[in-house]
């Protein structure tokens, strides 16, 4: 090669993705192994402790302190926890101040931080979905001055609000830092959590037994207490939607075999929680993802696979219902075929959307949170999320939060056609759906959500680069064999 080829060579702009520094500290397999080995023994020894010697302290001790050491080390580890635990909600707490969910939070939030000081990974912010959010969030803290009970909105909402932006933004970055495997171990956390919660749910009456006092007040329709019905279907949605995306990508036998399981079974408690809205929402979500994302055309049998699914489990909720399943739950029998309920509960709904829509109008800048009662002279808020921002939050903030909805859905357009368009859109449609019915805006699904489809655009962008490197190395090791090219080209 001359040195004016090379010149040259090295001034044309360079299309490949520069190598980008992982978030995970990459060690030997052996050492990894050794240290996984320690944690799970460690863990083994806290849970003896706790089922045995009744010492739930100490036990969370010997859980507590190596599993954030290894979250340090490795954060997709970190994000993995938390999704196991996310489906639980405040079920498993202390006294109401202190729940899994919150500690584990916690403790992603922390040792992310140290992770980003040890890796200084490249921390993605040209987006507009991050920019809307937080848009949003200072939309939020700014009212939240100029409403009445200003010290009780910010240390409440506009730390909420802050809270739910930051666990979109860790998911996002560690998914996006470390690629495929970080989302297939996210998303099998956050299946195998819906499943174990509702199991105990369903045997237990609550999503997971306290310490010592769960929540009384949060009232689940059919499976008990700890976790409201539309939240806890919400999850149980989402998840399915997981399940079917790790079907299609988990290269695993036993894994697929899991997962299959759970899209059978998963639909299946949702129509046992009895929840109306998400069911509607999961049938939506399924023929907008299959319409809009092109699969019938380009991944005709990813499509009839989807299908087939829905066939299995339509087929099994009718048998579950047929032979008595929902007898025990009359409640639930009466909210799905109940014409008459079902209008009455849409003409309630109905007019709390229009209390909202009154609220806008004489506070365009919103009520707050907390006054919205005294100022429109009624004690519920609005059960549908964008009409809730509206109310609340005036008009600006649901063109902002709109806005953030509008880029998310860009970004899924962008994506390269395959499964991780059809789950993006599928989750992206059922959150929206659901939440026009329950108010999901400021649950941590919701939000999490947001960040795991945005790092799905990178993941996108991954296999469909992997998958065209295998289709021309097979080219090119075609033509070498014909002898087309030779060494000294």
């Amino acid at each position: 090669m001359t040195l004016q080829l090379e010149q040259q060579l090295y001034q044309e702009p360079c299309y490949i993705e520069p190598t980008v520094r992982k978030t995970d500290i990459e060690l030997s397999p052996a050492t990894d192994a050794v240290i996984i080995g320690f944690w799970i023994v460690l863990g083994l020894i806290g849970l003896a402790i706790i089922s045995i010697l009744k010492m739930p302290l100490m036990g969370a001790f010997f859980i507590g302190i190596p599993t954030f050491a290894l979250m340090v080390l490795k954060p997709t580890l970190a994000l993995f926890v938390f999704m196991l635990v996310l489906p639980t909600g405040g079920g498993f707490a202390y006294q109401e101040m202190f729940s899994l969910t919150k500690g584990v939070g916690l403790a992603l939030t922390v040792s992310f931080l140290l992770n980003i000081m040890l890796t200084r990974p490249r921390l993605y912010w040209r987006n507009k979905t991050i920019l809307a959010a937080g848009l949003f969030l200072l939309w939020i803290t700014f009212c939240s001055f100029t409403y009445p009970h200003r010290w009780l909105e910010l240390s409440t909402r506009a730390l909420t609000t802050l809270q739910l932006f930051g666990l979109m933004l860790i998911a996002f970055w560690i998914i996006r830092s470390n690629g495929t495997r970080s989302l297939i171990w996210v998303l099998r956390g956050y299946v195998i959590g819906s499943m174990a919660t509702n199991i105990g749910t369903m045997l237990t009456g609550k999503a997971m037994e306290s310490i010592t006092y769960g929540a009384q007040t949060r009232y689940t329709a059919t499976l008990g207490q700890t976790v409201g019905a539309n939240l806890l279907a919400a999850i149980t949605g989402a998840a399915f939607f997981a399940a079917v995306y790790l079907f299609i990508r988990d290269r695993s036998l036993l894994w697929r075999l899991f997962h299959l399981s759970a899209m059978l079974f998963l639909p299946l408690i949702m129509l046992k929680i009895g929840s109306r809205s998400n069911l509607l929402a999961l049938g939506v979500a399924f023929v907008v993802a299959s319409t809009l994302s092109n699969i019938v055309r380009k991944h005709p049998k990813l499509f009839l696979g989807f299908i087939l699914v829905f066939i299995i489990a339509g087929a099994a909720a009718f048998f579950f219902i047929k032979k008595g399943g929902l007898q025990q739950q009359e409640q639930v029998t009466e909210r799905l075929t109940d014409i008459e309920y079902a209008r009455q509960s849409f003409n309630y709904r109905l007019f709390l959307v229009k209390k909202a829509i009154r609220a806008a109008l004489s506070y365009p800048l919103g009520t707050g949170y907390w006054s919205f009662f005294d100022r429109v002279n009624w004690y519920q808020w609005p059960h549908s999320g964008l009409f809730h921002i509206m109310g609340v939050y005036g008009i600006p903030g649901l063109i902002i939060f709109l806005s953030m909805l509008f880029f998310t859905f860009r970004i899924i357009t962008r994506m390269v056609s395959g499964p991780e368009k059809l789950f993006s859109l599928a989750l992206f449609t059922f959150l929206v759906v659901a939440s026009q019915a329950n108010v999901l805006s400021f649950k941590k699904i919701y939000w999490l959500s947001i960040g795991i489809i945005m790092a799905c655009e990178g993941i996108s962008q991954i296999y469909a680069q992997s998958e065209q490197e295998n289709y021309f190395d097979g080219w090119d090791n075609n033509y070498t064999e014909n002898g087309y090219l030779y060494e000294g080209y």
